[in-house]
C-alpha cells in the first residue's frame, strides 16, 4: 500500500526519512492540476461547508438518543 500510495498519488511528497503532513488543499490541487486559485477555493469552501454540516449532523443524533 505504501509503495501504491508513493507511486500514485501525486500529493504525497518524499520528507527524507522523515513525515509530512498532506493537507486537504494538497488533494484537491493533485486532483485537478489545471485548476485555478479560485476554483481551488471553492472545493475547499464545499468541503469545510460540507465538514460543518456532518458535524452539526452528527451532534443532532446524538442529542436524539
Amino acid at each position: 500500500m505504501v509503495d501504491y500510495c508513493h507511486s500514485y498519488l501525486p500529493e504525497w511528497r518524499d520528507p527524507q526519512g522523515s513525515s509530512a503532513l498532506i493537507t486537504i488543499e494538497d488533494i484537491v490541487k493533485a486532483g485537478n492540476e489545471d485548476a485555478s486559485i479560485e476554483e481551488i477555493q471553492e472545493d475547499l469552501d464545499r468541503i469545510a461547508f460540507n465538514i460543518f454540516i456532518d458535524q452539526k449532523n452528527s451532534e443532532l443524533m446524538y442529542e436524539a438518543r
